[in-house]
C-alpha cells in the first residue's frame, strides 16, 4: 500500500520522511456537574435518559476521540506552525496547551 500525506495527498516513497501525528480529545472533569447535587438515584435516571436519546458514537466522542493521520515534512512544518500561533496566547500564559519538545533520552 502507497503511503500519502493526508493533507497534501503527496506520495511517501520507502524511506522517505513522514510524521505519524496523533490527535486526543479526552473529556475534562472538574467534579461541578449538573448531577452532583439531589438524590443519586434521580440524577442516575436522568442521565441514562438523556444518554439513550443520543446517538452512541457521539456519546462516546464527547468522552475520547483519537484522530491519526500522515503528514510530509512541508505539511509538517506548516501545521505545527498554524498550532504554535492558534495555541501561543494560552501557553505564554501557561493556562492549558503546550507545546512540548522532544527532550532527548539522557544515558
Amino acid at each position: 500500500m502507497e503511503r500519502k500525506c493526508h493533507e497534501c495527498d503527496e506520495p511517501l516513497p520507502a524511506g522517505a520522511l513522514f510524521y505519524q501525528c496523533q490527535v486526543e480529545f479526552i473529556s475534562g472533569y472538574d467534579e461541578d456537574h449538573p448531577y452532583s447535587g439531589g438524590e443519586t438515584d434521580e440524577n442516575i435516571d436522568t442521565l441514562v435518559s438523556r444518554l439513550e436519546e443520543q446517538d452512541p458514537q457521539d456519546v462516546m466522542d464527547d468522552v475520547y476521540q483519537k484522530i491519526e493521520f500522515v503528514l510530509c515534512p512541508v505539511c509538517r512544518k506548516r501545521m505545527a506552525g498554524e498550532l504554535q500561533k492558534r495555541f501561543a496566547r494560552h501557553t505564554e500564559t501557561k493556562k492549558m496547551a503546550k507545546i512540548v519538545p522532544l527532550q532527548p533520552k539522557k544515558d
